[in-house]
Order: C-alpha cells, then structure tokens, then sequence
C-alpha cells in the first residue's frame, strides 16, 4: 500500500461519536454541534462530519 492510499484509507475511516467527541480536530463549539446531531449508534467519517456541519451551519434559524 503506498502512502496515498494508507491516507485515503484513514479518511475514510468510521469514527463513533464518543470518538469524535474526544478528537482535537474539533472546537469546543462543533462538538457541542456533534454531540446533539450524530447518533449514538452510527459511525461517522471525518468527511462524513465536515458535511453535517456545514449542513447544520446553513439551516435556517426561526
């Protein structure tokens, strides 16, 4: 496996949310954001995370 490959592997690795919760990658306020949309059963990749944010970000407030 050559190093493009191992990177592509580990982008889309399966997180679960407590994983995810406990990342770095996150500020304190997108984990606030995790910990109410993702589901306690699921796993996420990273990429899966950055589009539920994104898409969190454009709903509209009422």
């Amino acid at each position: 496996m050559n190093d493009q490959e191992n990177r592509q592997g580990m982008l889309e690795a399966k997180h679960s949310k407590q994983k995810l919760l406990a990342a770095a990658r996150y500020s304190a306020g997108e984990k606030d954001v995790l910990n109410v949309i993702l589901d306690e059963h699921n796993t996420y990749s990273h990429e899966q995370v950055k589009q539920q944010l994104q898409a969190y970000s454009q709903k509209e407030v009422m």
